[in-house]
Formats: structure tokens, sequence, C-alpha cells
């Protein structure tokens, strides 16, 4: 169903049982979309501890995210969703490829 359809409980719930399943896989999904999407309303909708949990899990891949075709959303999502620290660490991560990533087609965008 759709995430407006769903009531913010149930939501909780499902989170915290896909946050349980990706526990240490979470980098290896990312390259999928449908997961990426999944990841993109975790952080979205969850609470802090579940969007701290998948912005540390990522944040050693955030330049190989950008460059994907699907997970360069999430890239934005972490950007849009999560704490100034923890926007601020994204960004030294990204600048120090900066060059690169903006000759990359799908990384201009993040």
């Amino acid at each position: 169903s759709r995430e407006k359809e769903v009531e913010t409980s149930k939501k909780q719930e499902i989170i915290v049982e896909l946050k349980k399943l990706m526990e240490g896989k979470i980098a290896s999904l990312m390259f999928k979309h449908d997961l990426a999407r999944v990841v993109q309303m975790i952080l979205k909708f969850g609470k802090r501890e579940h969007k701290n949990f998948i912005v540390e899990e990522l944040k050693p891949h955030v330049q190989e995210l950008a460059k994907s075709k699907y997970s360069k959303f999430t890239v934005n999502c972490m950007l849009k969703h999560t704490t100034p620290e923890q926007r601020n660490d994204i960004f030294k991560i990204l600048s120090g490829n900066f060059k690169k990533l903006t000759m990359h087609a799908n990384s201009v965008s993040v």
C-alpha cells in the first residue's frame, strides 16, 4: 500500500523489522531500485535512532552510492533528513573527490 495510507505506528513497526533484516547488509542492498526506496522511506519516516543507523552504515560508501543510478537519491535523502553534523560528515566525504563526482553522469545531481 501507499506510504500515506499506513498508520504511523504500523510504519514504526515495519521500520524496526526492516532494520533487523538489513543490519550489516545495507551497502550491498543499495544498488537495487526497490531496496534503495525502502532505505529512503526509513530516512524519511524513521526515528532518529533508525536514521543514525542508516547513516552510519552507509557513510563509508557514500561516494559509491552517489555514482549509482538508484542510490544517488538515497544520498540526497540522507542530506535532507539527517542532523547537521551528519550532513557535514557526508559533505566532507563527498568533497574529497568532488572533481571525480562532477564528471560522473549519475553523481552530478547529488
